[in-house]
C-alpha cells in the first residue's frame, strides 16, 4: 500500500468527506477507499480514451488491404 500527500482545496475536502461517509460510513479507513475508488475510475476513464484515441488515428491513417484480385462475387466461389 503506498502513501501519497496531496493537498486540496477545503471545498474540494468537504465535498469529498461528505461524499465518503454516505458512501461508507464513518469508519477507519473510509476517505482511503473513497480516493482510492476515485483514482481507479479515473485511471480507467483515461486508458478507454487513449484507446480511443489510437483506434482512431489508426483509422485516420488507413490500412492497405490489398488489391482485390476478382471481379464478380461468384468468382469468390466455386459452385
Amino acid at each position: 500500500m503506498g502513501t501519497i500527500t496531496v493537498s486540496i482545496s477545503d471545498s474540494a475536502e468537504k465535498k469529498l468527506r461528505n461524499v465518503a461517509e454516505a458512501l461508507y460510513g464513518r469508519r477507519k479507513g473510509y476517505l482511503g477507499h473513497a480516493i482510492t475508488d476515485a483514482i481507479e475510475e479515473w485511471v480507467s476513464k483515461k486508458d478507454k480514451a487513449e484507446t480511443i484515441f489510437k483506434a482512431l488515428q489508426l483509422i485516420e491513417e488507413g490500412r492497405n488491404m490489398g488489391k482485390m484480385t476478382f471481379k464478380k462475387r461468384e468468382d469468390l466461389y466455386e459452385r
